[in-house]
């Protein structure tokens, strides 16, 4: 917890956060205000001399332990709680460890058939791939890939069929794209190998960076996720799920509860990448409301200690009494200047000071 008795000044602004749960937000500034009007009170007892600060301090504290515990409540109240995003999520990953259909099963092995055929295509085809692809900068230097040629026999392979050659050519853009100072170059490759249920985090930067302005369009986000379902795009999956979890007042309810039922059909890379995305807003969130714990807590106590208020000394609390003992005037009673007989006609102007007379001279 936060020291209260350190220079760096505590205020209650600085407890509630950014991102604090709305829930959570309210009832801390309701039981907060109830404390500081009834941390007031004690205050003005002292002050009219009703109370000594000990007693004062002594209830303050008692009533700054009674808010330390409720917020205590509230604060594990709340990290307790899952999202309902959160909960669907579960469901859609659990029921992927459920036993495969027949068709589903033989889908799976078709799949499976296919890669070890292209792997084994890709190990015995290298040496053609490397001589179309591989340049030499000059005489006596190892040849190296060219990125323009490695484009090239991507479009081929590409409008021929031939899938060993396009996966060979991605991977090589791919491992190049690291040693790529040009960004418009990395955009080409980025966008060239894009394919179905592979995850690339610089594309669902730039879904994310296109799907946010357009949150609040009806209808937009429910099109995208249809249409990324049926094309297995894993990255605008992801950048959905990823908006979803961590701004879920950003989006409508209508396309909240459509992304909650679409979990079951998004791709098993989409899911592992949601999964990881939920347990790292979880963190946050848990660390978000631990550090609005130990703030608020230290708030508590620095005002529970009634610093600026002092014993009155004798002669004020003399005065006190004589302010109390005079009677109440009137409403129309005059007061101030007015009551010793002061009004602007018996005001008497200044008289003008007359000139100061010559100094006699001593000289004879």
């Amino acid at each position: 917890m936060l020291n209260p008795r350190t220079n760096v000044p505590i205020s209650w602004e600085l407890t509630v956060q950014e991102k604090l749960p709305t829930e959570l937000k309210s009832r801390w500034e309701s039981l907060s205000a109830d404390f500081r009007r009834r941390r007031d009170d004690l205050a003005q007892l002292v002050r009219d001399g009703e109370m000594t600060v000990k007693a004062a301090r002594n209830r303050a504290a008692e009533l700054a332990e009674e808010l330390a515990k409720a917020l205590e409540t509230m604060t594990l109240k709340e990290k307790s709680r899952k999202p309902l995003l959160s909960n669907k999520l579960a469901e859609a990953e659990r029921a992927r460890h459920k036993p495969l259909s027949p068709d589903a099963a033989r889908s799976k092995t078709m799949e499976l058939l296919m890669h070890n055929l292209t792997e084994l295509q890709i190990a015995n085809r290298k040496d053609e791939f490397e001589a179309r692809t591989f340049v030499k900068a000059a005489a006596n230097m190892t040849p190296v890939p060219s990125i323009e040629k490695l484009f090239e026999l991507l479009n081929q392979a590409t409008e021929s069929g031939d899938a060993p050659a396009a996966e060979w050519s991605r991977r090589q853009l791919e491992r190049l794209r690291e040693f790529t100072a040009d960004e418009s170059v990395r955009d080409r490759i980025d966008l060239a190998c894009d394919r179905p249920r592979v995850l690339n985090r610089r594309l669902i930067r730039k879904y994310l960076e296109g799907i946010v302005p357009r949150l609040q369009e009806k209808g937009f986000v429910e099109a995208l996720l249809e249409k990324a379902i049926e094309a297995e795009d894993a990255n605008a999956c992801a950048a959905v799920f990823e908006i979803a979890r961590i701004e879920p007042e950003s989006v409508r309810p209508e396309a909240l509860e459509r992304i909650m039922a679409s979990l079951e059909r998004i791709p098993d890379q989409a899911i592992r990448f949601a999964c990881r995305t939920d347990r790292d807003a979880a963190v946050e969130e848990t660390g978000r409301i631990d550090r609005f714990l130990g703030i608020s807590k230290a708030w508590i106590e620095k005002m529970a200690q009634l610093d600026e208020v002092r014993q009155p000394t004798e002669a004020e609390l003399q005065r006190i009494e004589r302010a109390a003992s005079l009677p109440p005037l009137a409403t129309d009673e005059p007061i101030g200047l007015i009551a010793r007989g002061f009004t602007a006609s018996t005001a008497k102007p200044l008289e003008a000071s007359s000139p100061a007379s010559e100094p006699e001279s001593f000289i004879s």
